[in-house]
């Protein structure tokens, strides 16, 4: 699954919780939308994510937060809140994919490693791969 048709999944979910009465009204008198089935995809996969990837999937798609708001409410900029949504895809790619592999070194920092990714949070840890216009070292992630 690319990352450009789970963000169309994850858009028509939040549009289908954003209209929810309307389809519940809908599906008594017309066929259920697929929208409805795909909702209930993704319900069935994030509840095995972290706590803060779960709250953030229920915060943006169900409750039908934007981001800047979410940072406002939570606290964050805007950018942490961008950096958890790349989170929390990776998460949900993974688990339509290959399922999610945690070593040991992952239980340790709680990051997750997707093979298809290329890698994780917790494989650059430590690792310095550049500076910046300041002198500070700067690492890469997700």
């Amino acid at each position: 699954m690319t990352v450009d048709e789970l963000r169309k999944d994850l858009s028509d979910i939040r549009y289908y919780y954003s209209r929810k009465a309307m389809f519940d009204r809908a599906a008594d008198c017309v066929a259920k939308n697929a929208a409805i089935a795909l909702a209930e995809r993704y319900n069935g996969v994030i509840w095995n994510a972290p706590p803060r990837l779960y709250d953030l999937y229920i915060s943006l798609y169900i409750e039908n937060s934007t981001q800047a708001s979410l940072a406002e409410k939570w606290g964050y900029s805007e950018s942490h809140i961008r950096y958890l949504t790349r989170q929390l895809y990776a998460f949900l790619q993974g688990a339509f994919t290959d399922g999610f592999k945690m070593g040991k070194e992952h239980q340790r920092t709680g990051f997750f490693c997707f093979g298809r990714i290329g890698g994780c949070s917790a494989h650059f840890i430590g690792k310095v791969i550049g500076r910046s216009r300041r002198g500070r070292s700067f690492s890469r992630g997700f």
